[in-house]
């Protein structure tokens, strides 16, 4: 089985599953994954999809009474997927108009899903609506029903026969009965699911032992693909509360009542196949076009920004001492981190601009950490956010921990893609923060600070310091406290000033191929932003440019041979 051991585990685990139900003769499963989350309606969730199998069943007529409330005519009841394809051959659709606890339209991601515009769009569109229908395949496994023969079927499956994949992969093969195995495994699946998956407070990996998203800190917990979710929900729960928060309260407001969550009743209807094959078609024409259109637009980017980032045989670069230039930056591989935060409404301007960093450092291999939601109050949460980041890094293994944080503000843009971070990097391992002032004082909008126990005491200093000094005066509030916890003698010595040019340029500072623009203080800053992004877009020849083609691996030599003498001016710039 060539799969990882979190892959492994987790096919073990719903194999097991499936083996205790056939040891044991239990009749039906209800399997949860322990990330699981479901709605607090699920009661009338379930009622619904229970009156949907059996009429897919042909047993909805109750004088013809079933062993189960959700018929016998399946082998697995697909509550909990993340993606579904629609039985092709089967025209029956249960339908639940008006169900309040049915995700949101506009937060719907599926590789595949069955056609919904029949209902959600039109002059009577219902973008509540759900359907119960047949499935032939299927992806994720958060939550599912099965039965003893579904169980029997699955073991058989996936357990005896030659297998390699991740189990709910397996499924949705069984779904699909296009083997040959003749076992007729039989689906039947809401859309969209009813149970979804929750997600923990901190990094993005703690998730999940399979998966290994780009690392993100979240700050609070949350649930997809769940309306108004039991985990979100557990204080209100507890406290026999009928009224419950939404995942989406922009969408369904902030809160509802449980009674007006129960209020929905579905019917049977008959589409036409031969109309839904033929739009299924036309969409996955049309989406492979516009895929390949993307792709070769994607491509035509990537090609000119290559070529415009490496430094070609026929082009003269100027004179510098390779060999002094290369000392200083003594660590292309150190392990970065991009560092940032966008929490509150979402703009699109910022939204454009961390793109520009996003884009750097996907070109560069760097991780990007940015802060979603707070957890202190107002400026304060930067300081917070760093620490935190390195008290989490410094319990992992020394060669799997991120060397060095670089933090830019949510006002800056990366002008100059080609320009890598590690360029910036002291050569010397005592000097932990590389900052620089503007013509008022310290500016923290872009800096880069080492992780290490130094780092630790630091911002434990800097978040500490209007507590210890509550008559400071703070005018820059935790950029001042900063400035004066990096002028101590305690720190002082670790810190590096750099001029400001290099990494945090103002716009009347900025030249070209330099790494970026910062609009700090500028009522106008939005405009600027969108302003400057169509400006390199346009000119990217300008901007991109390999850094050994500017001025800029001279003046960083010249820096480093003089210091700490070269930045005495700079301290007080």
């Amino acid at each position: 089985m060539d799969l990882g051991p979190g892959q492994k585990g987790c096919w073990r685990g719903h194999l097991d599953v499936a083996q205790k139900m056939v040891m044991e003769n239990i009749q039906t499963a209800l399997v949860f994954e322990d990330d699981a989350d479901w709605d607090v309606a699920l009661h009338a969730q379930l009622k619904e999809v229970a009156r949907g199998t059996r009429w897919l069943g042909g047993q909805e007529d109750i004088s013809t009474l079933p062993h189960s409330p959700y018929g016998d005519d399946w082998d697995l009841l697909w509550l909990g997927h993340c993606s579904l394809r629609a039985d092709r051959n089967d025209d029956r659709r249960w339908v639940i108009p008006k169900d309040p606890t049915a995700i949101p339209l506009s937060v719907r991601q599926y590789l595949e899903s069955p056609r919904m515009d029949r209902w959600t769009s039109g002059p009577n569109a219902d973008p509540q609506t759900r359907l119960v229908l047949k499935a032939e395949n299927g992806v994720c496994a958060n939550g599912y029903a099965l039965s003893l023969e579904g169980a029997r079927k699955m073991l058989y499956r996936l357990s005896m026969m030659p297998y390699k994949e991740p189990v709910d992969v397996g499924m949705g093969m069984l779904c699909e009965n296009a083997e040959g195995l003749g076992l007729n495994f039989t689906c039947i699946a809401p859309f969209p699911e009813i149970i979804g998956v929750s997600r923990p407070a901190g990094r993005s990996n703690r998730g999940s032992d399979i998966d290994h998203w780009a690392e993100k800190i979240a700050t609070k917990s949350w649930s997809e693909r769940v309306m108004f979710p039991v985990r979100q929900n557990i204080p209100q729960l507890l406290n026999r509360e009928t009224t419950f928060i939404s995942s989406y309260p922009d969408i369904t407001g902030a809160t509802k009542n449980i009674a007006d969550l129960r209020q929905f009743e579905g019917h049977g209807e008959h589409i036409d196949l031969e109309a839904e094959r033929q739009m299924i078609q036309a969409d996955r024409e049309r989406a492979e076009a516009e895929r390949a259109k993307d792709e070769a637009a994607k491509k035509a980017i990537k090609e000119k920004h290559e070529g415009l980032c490496k430094l070609a045989d026929s082009q003269d670069p100027r004179t510098y001492d390779l060999e002094v230039v290369e000392a200083v930056n003594h660590s292309p591989q150190a392990r970065i981190a991009k560092v940032s935060a966008h929490f509150g409404t979402q703009d699109p301007a910022y939204e454009q601009a961390l793109r520009t960093h996003s884009d750097h450092a996907n070109r560069h291999g760097y991780s990007v950490l940015d802060m979603r939601s707070q957890i202190f109050d107002a400026l304060w949460n930067k300081p917070a956010y760093i620490l935190s980041i390195i008290l989490a890094e410094l319990q992992k293994p020394e060669g799997d921990r991120l060397e060095w944080l670089f933090w830019f503000d949510r006002d800056t843009v990366i002008l100059n893609q080609c320009m890598p971070l590690h360029i910036f990097l002291p050569p010397r391992d005592n000097i932990h923060v590389i900052i620089s002032n503007d013509f008022q004082a310290l500016n923290n909008g872009v800096f880069a600070v080492r992780v290490s126990e130094w780092s630790i005491r630091l911002y434990g200093a800097i978040l500490g310091y209007r507590e210890l000094r509550p008559g400071d005066d703070l005018p820059f509030t935790e950029q001042s406290a900063m400035e004066r916890v990096l002028l101590d003698e305690r720190f002082a010595s670790g810190v590096a000033y750099y001029p400001q040019r290099w990494f945090n340029a103002y716009g009347f500072q900025v030249k070209d191929a330099d790494l970026l623009v910062h609009f700090a203080g500028m009522d106008t800053r939005k405009e600027e932003i969108v302003k400057w992004i169509d400006k390199t877009a346009a000119s990217p020849e300008v901007w991109s440019k390999d850094y050994r083609l500017t001025n800029l691996p001279q003046e960083i030599s010249q820096y480093w041979a003089k210091f700490p003498q070269s930045q005495e001016f700079l301290k007080s710039e």
